[in-house]
């Protein structure tokens, strides 16, 4: 595989993994579905729900979305999302 290929199919799990942390923690704080976390957001509803399916977004979005759902940097970056950074890192 190639280094370009390779890269993308890790950002696509990193995206992949940060949607999913996104979603849990929406949960977390209560909201069941997104549509009212979307609102006091002032995201789109369907934007936000293509952010927990992993879509790419900027990291100002990112920023405040975690704004939004009140947690830092430290508490949603997961070991789970951390490993999966280390293998992009890491790679030959």
């Amino acid at each position: 595989m190639s280094k370009r290929k390779n890269r993308d199919v890790v950002y696509a799990k990193l995206l992949d993994l940060i949607g999913k942390r996104i979603r849990q923690v929406r949960k977390e704080r209560g909201y069941t579905n997104f549509e009212t976390i979307a609102n006091i957001a002032d995201i789109a509803r369907p934007q936000w729900g293509r952010y927990e399916s992993g879509d790419d977004m900027l990291l100002s979005t990112l920023l405040h979305v975690l704004v939004s759902l009140n947690i830092d940097f430290k508490d949603f970056f997961t070991e789970e999302l951390n490993q999966a950074l280390k293998e992009f890192t890491n790679e030959p």
